[in-house]
């Protein structure tokens, strides 16, 4: 009679023979399978907007559905979801007249996956990604 058994990590074998009792449950350690996430759940995305400006103009698209926004900075971020393989694109403008810098942000589940910068009058910061 043998029995295959996890250890400490590491896999033996265990032979019981003539009066060796089989080690007691709370003994044992089990190795716990790796499932990868479901590639068709949502994707958590986040629009980050930053910049030496006080007010921002956001524009958004996420596989072609808009968004748009005014905000203040610092400003929390755009929080949306997204399928696998969408395209989302991102743009921070500053008002007209105004100058300094603005910079944009797209993280996927925590990711980057784009960002951008741009400096002087008017200037739009511009990204654009795919969820994996």
């Amino acid at each position: 009679m043998g029995a295959v058994v996890i250890a400490g990590g590491a896999l033996g074998l265990w032979w019981g023979r003539g009066g060796e009792e089989e080690p007691e449950a709370e003994d044992r350690e089990f190795a716990v399978a790796y499932i990868p996430p479901d590639p068709s759940a949502p994707r958590q995305v986040e629009l980050r907007a930053g910049g030496v400006v006080l007010e921002v103009s956001l524009t958004w698209s996420v596989n072609g559905r808009p968004g748009e926004d005014l905000r203040a900075l610092p400003a929390e971020p755009v929080v949306l979801e997204a399928g696998r393989g969408d395209l989302v694109l991102f743009n921070v403008r500053m008002p007209d007249g105004g100058s300094g810098e603005v910079t944009c942000q797209i993280l996927v589940d925590g990711t980057t996956v784009a960002s951008g910068r741009a400096v002087g009058p008017g200037a739009m910061a511009s990204c654009e990604g795919t969820a994996p």
